[in-house]
């Protein structure tokens, strides 16, 4: 099968958050950007913004095994390294994963940074909802009368 073009891609975006199937059965399809230099910027935004939500909705149902799974699957696009949006938040999912999974705190430090990096250019709203999803993430952990169903999701960026 092709892969998907950027209509498909923007569906999901929102479907990989309420599906309750493992994101893992269709990482083939969103992962494989067939020719990725002759597809358009909003195909690969699109299919960038699908897996950080599958890996942010991982997070939020605390199955932080899928989550590594999906940011080593989405490691693998962006192989041009030309979408920093996309680089960086994944790097900030990376950090988060392996400190909820972990508690070691030094993963904290690069979240704190790309906190830091999104207030000095000015993006004070997208740096709070980061330190809003930190918090409920880490002091919720494990507790099921918090409601996790609002998941983080990432929006649609431009770089």
């Amino acid at each position: 099968m092709d892969s998907l073009n950027s209509f498909e891609y923007l569906v999901a975006v929102f479907f990989v958050c309420i599906i309750k199937t493992p994101l893992i059965d269709y990482s083939e399809q969103l992962v494989r950007i067939s020719s990725i230099g002759a597809r358009d910027y909003t195909t690969k935004k699109f299919a960038y913004s699908a897996w950080l939500n599958a890996i942010s909705t991982s997070l939020y149902r605390e199955n932080y095994e899928f989550a590594e799974k999906y940011i080593d699957l989405a490691s693998k696009l962006n192989q041009d390294k030309a979408n920093y949006n996309f680089r960086m938040n994944l790097r900030y999912l990376d950090h988060l994963t392996k400190y909820l999974k972990t508690g070691d705190l030094d993963f904290m430090k690069p979240i704190n940074n790309f906190i830091s990096i999104l207030e000095d250019i000015g993006d004070h709203a997208f740096a709070q909802n980061v330190k809003d999803e930190v918090k409920l993430l880490t002091h919720n952990k494990g507790k099921n009368d918090v409601d996790k169903n609002k998941y983080g999701v990432v929006g649609i960026r431009e770089n």
